[in-house]
């Protein structure tokens, strides 16, 4: 039997697919469906900014979720924007992790 830790891994986005799956789970799984008047930047200056550190999910390979961590000063942090696509939110995924 596999156990979750194992499906599941947080790290850098690597590549174009990877930016282009973070930037759409951010876009619908948080602006869409929480901030629709607010419009969604992924050319965001903050994305690449020193501190700051992207973070796609994988669960079994595939990207399911994203969020960006911000280092705030020397001893604190912050989880920006964490969101998981919607196919994979709900039961099936809460169950499994």
């Amino acid at each position: 039997m596999t156990t979750a830790p194992n499906r599941y891994a947080l790290r850098p986005v690597r590549s174009p697919q990877e930016w282009a799956a973070y930037h759409a789970i951010r876009r619908q799984a948080i602006f869409a469906a929480l901030l629709p008047s607010q419009a969604y930047d992924e050319h965001d200056p903050d994305e690449v900014a020193p501190g700051n550190f992207p973070r796609v999910l994988l669960h079994d390979g595939e990207i399911v979720g994203a969020v960006r961590i911000d280092l705030i000063g020397q001893s604190r942090a912050g989880l920006r924007l964490v969101g998981i696509r919607s196919i994979s939110s709900g039961k099936a995924m809460a169950a499994s992790c």
